[in-house]
């Protein structure tokens, strides 16, 4: 899904808060929101697995997403929670290590 110029200015903005980005010079954060992409997930559905390869930064724009494990007999551990504006994926972006 292409994105609005008012999309890409709030990227803008949200990244330059965080310390990731915060010294990034304005080209190169501009490269940055132009490879982002919009995905929209429903209630439930999951986003990335435990050692997928890390290609992708998510940010929260709204609702909530968390990470979970099951054990072995299906029962399920929530082991954080993000809500409207946090971001995940950045380890696997730096280090290029499967996610974890």
């Amino acid at each position: 899904m292409e994105i609005s110029n008012k999309e890409k200015q709030l990227i803008n903005k949200f990244l330059r808060n965080i310390p990731l980005f915060e010294n990034f010079p304005d080209d190169h954060i501009d490269q940055v929101v132009e490879d982002f992409r919009i995905i929209s997930v429903k209630k439930g559905e999951d986003i990335v697995f435990r050692d997928d390869e890390g290609t992708d930064l998510f940010i929260v724009v709204k609702g909530k997403a968390k990470v979970s494990l099951l054990s072995r007999e299906g029962q399920e551990f929530v082991l954080t929670a993000f809500r409207k504006g946090d971001f995940f994926g950045e380890m696997s972006l730096i280090d290029g290590k499967s996610r974890s």
